[in-house]
């Protein structure tokens, strides 16, 4: 055991013995065997056909997909944009200064009647301070 070489040997020896074991084992023992078949040459080759060929349809769907995709973030946009114009011209009008002490009593009496408005009035104006700051 002191020289090095026997002890290389040795080492080759036993992964030899592991890898005959495994090839043994996948050769005759039921449940390590491999169901899979090889594919013909044949079916290698309608494999890489049908992989190259492209069909004009699909492109011209894969093109139509994309036109919509493209319009439908714009329309996305758009919509983004108008929500938020719209929701500070709601803002600005409900906190807007009444001179007319008629409408000014009609509000409050809209107020007390509806308080949930007032509370989602108080809440938005609360967002748009906090996205000023």
């Amino acid at each position: 055991m002191d020289n090095p070489l026997i002890i290389v040997v040795l080492i080759v020896a036993i992964f030899g013995v592991v890898v005959l074991a495994v090839i043994l084992m996948k050769k005759y023992v039921p449940f390590f065997k491999s169901d899979e078949k090889p594919k013909t040459p044949e079916e290698i080759a309608a494999e890489e056909v049908k992989r190259l060929v492209v069909d004009p349809e699909e492109e011209e769907k894969k093109k139509e997909m994309e036109t919509l995709d493209k319009a439908s973030e714009e329309l996305r946009e758009d919509i983004d944009e108008r929500a938020k114009d719209y929701s500070e011209e709601e803002l600005a009008r409900s906190i807007r200064p009444v001179e007319d002490q008629a409408a000014a009593e009609a509000m409050e009496r809209y107020a007390a009647e509806h308080p949930e408005e007032s509370e989602a009035a108080i809440e938005a104006q609360k967002k748009a301070e906090g996205e000023d700051r």
